[in-house]
């Protein structure tokens, strides 16, 4: 949708239709992201009964899919810059996720910590990259 409304010369509907197809996708990914954070052992243990497995999914499902809906924002308004021909923003936002989660992951591995804290970083970075990727689309005009 937003490809043709950028070829029929409709920037202002272009936006609107991938901001209406971001809000979307980030509330109802968010809310499925606040269920697993609420639930998560009764979906870690859909997939195994592996008490190991469940304690680490119940971990990362408490401090990551809670920021669900800030992924699926970025996603979203990623393929939307993909159709609007603008792509810049949305993946250098991307590479400073994998940037943050890389360099921040190989510190922390050096380092010992915790997996807590390396789920933190992937929910920091996830925020940033919705953040980012947001205000890319919001501040690159479409236009010609």
């Amino acid at each position: 949708m937003v490809g043709m409304a950028i070829g029929g010369g409709l920037v202002k509907r272009a936006k609107q239709v991938a901001w209406t197809g971001a809000a979307l996708s980030a509330g109802i990914v968010g809310v499925i992201g606040l269920f697993a954070a609420v639930l998560p052992d009764q979906w870690a243990g859909l997939f195994t009964d592996n008490l190991e497995v469940v304690a680490i999914t119940h971990l990362y499902l408490m401090w990551v899919a809670p920021v669900y809906g800030f992924f699926a924002l970025g996603l979203c308004l990623y393929f939307a810059s993909q159709g609007a021909g603008k792509l810049l923003g949305p993946v250098l936002a991307g590479t400073l996720r994998l940037v943050m989660v890389t360099g921040g992951g190989f510190y922390m591995l050096q380092a010992g910590t915790s997996p807590s804290s390396l789920f933190a970083l992937i929910a920091c970075a996830m925020v940033v990259y919705g953040i980012v990727t947001a205000l890319s689309v919001y501040l690159i005009g479409w236009g010609k």
